[in-house]
């Protein structure tokens, strides 16, 4: 009902599993679309992910069957999306039409890349750095290259980016914590066995890995080395960034975006905040007039007029929004801070707490 998908159409052309040679010998394959029948050359944009670039929509008995983590995840909104669209990556049909070539790459040792990978890892960030060079050096490309994508896709872009890659313009990671331990794993110190084995299980079983990550976190139950390791580190930062800062992930990816927007070395930082369906939202006609306006100005070097620092949906309610603002920090300046105390009965009172029972 709520999910629709159409075919690539003939104004857009697809090349599988382009090689690139990394300096280790590794191959890493990417899909590459371009529009079809125009002169380039183009802005790129590029996803990075160890999930399959080939997982797809496929039509089965004249119906659409969608990846299944689609299926198991609540969608509350409507969303069209091509066929040629992956599990949590902008959709590439959509790009192409608005004139960008447009990367999916599987990551080491994910979908038909060789090697084994290390999720998060320094290896992986490098190897994403030999591909944006790879990318920027060839005929139908501008050389300015932007990233963009959700969640894994989103974690992907923050090591590579604080390599600062000379071809690298501009990334969007939409909706990606920044600290795995203290955001996903074990948030509050309190260890994550719900969506954290799940997702530990999905990716040993889509991608070829040299680290087992569920053993290694038991191993390491305390924030060490080992976890600072996988973190990037945000100060190195100086692209500019479009970042979701979405309140609907709140179990997840909110507090980690929103720590990437207050602390990374951009001069051009902007965050979308937002309380929508996630998909509908990422999808959705707002959410990529923002990034299309982004990436014009630093991809394609257009006079875009900059988005403004904080885009803030205010809600009275779950499902109706009553103003959308723009605005300039998080927290915002005029914050009026209130100290509350819980009280007898369990009311709250501000001010000095009085002597009593809860």
């Amino acid at each position: 009902l709520f999910r629709s998908v159409y075919p690539m159409p003939a104004d857009v052309a697809k090349q599988q599993d382009l090689p690139v040679r990394m300096p280790d010998g590794v191959t890493l394959r990417l899909n590459l679309f371009l529009p079809a029948g125009i002169e380039g050359p183009f802005p790129v944009l590029l996803s990075a992910h160890p999930y399959g670039k080939d997982s797809v929509p496929k039509r089965k008995r004249g119906r659409w069957s969608l990846n299944p983590q689609f299926r198991i995840m609540n969608q509350p909104a409507p969303l069209r999306i091509s066929d040629q669209t992956s599990w949590e990556a902008p959709d590439p049909v959509w790009w192409a039409q608005q004139g960008y070539a447009v990367i999916n790459l599987d990551t080491r040792g994910g979908g038909h890349s060789e090697g084994r990978g290390d999720l998060l890892s320094d290896q992986e960030a490098e190897d994403i750095a030999e591909v944006i060079a790879w990318a920027a050096a060839q005929p139908w490309s501008n050389g300015r290259v932007g990233m963009l994508g959700v969640s894994y896709l989103a974690l992907s872009q923050y090591k590579v980016a604080a390599l600062n890659p000379p071809a690298l313009h501009a990334i969007c990671p939409w909706e990606g914590f920044t600290d795995a331990y203290r955001d996903f794993f074990t948030p509050g110190g309190v260890v994550e066995n719900g969506f954290a084995r799940v997702w530990l299980f999905v990716t040993s079983r889509v991608a070829r890995l040299n680290t087992d990550f569920a053993a290694e976190r038991r191993q390491h139950p305390t924030r060490d080395a080992w976890w600072e390791a996988i973190t990037p580190d945000l100060s190195k930062i100086t692209v500019p960034i479009l970042e979701c800062t979405s309140f609907s992930d709140s179990n997840l990816h909110s507090v980690g975006s929103m720590r990437a927007f207050q602390r990374v070395s951009s001069p051009d930082r902007h965050a979308y905040a937002h309380r929508g369906p996630k998909w509908a939202t990422f999808y959705g006609e707002d959410a990529r007039r923002h990034q299309l306006a982004f990436f014009d100005r630093h991809l394609r070097q257009r006079d875009v007029p900059p988005l403004p620092p904080m885009r803030l949906e205010i809600r009275d309610r779950l499902d109706h929004v009553t103003e959308v603002r723009d605005e300039h920090e998080w927290p915002l300046a005029r914050t009026d801070w209130r100290r509350l105390h819980l009280a007898d009965g369990g009311l709250l009172t501000e001010g000095d707490a009085a002597e009593g029972s809860v």
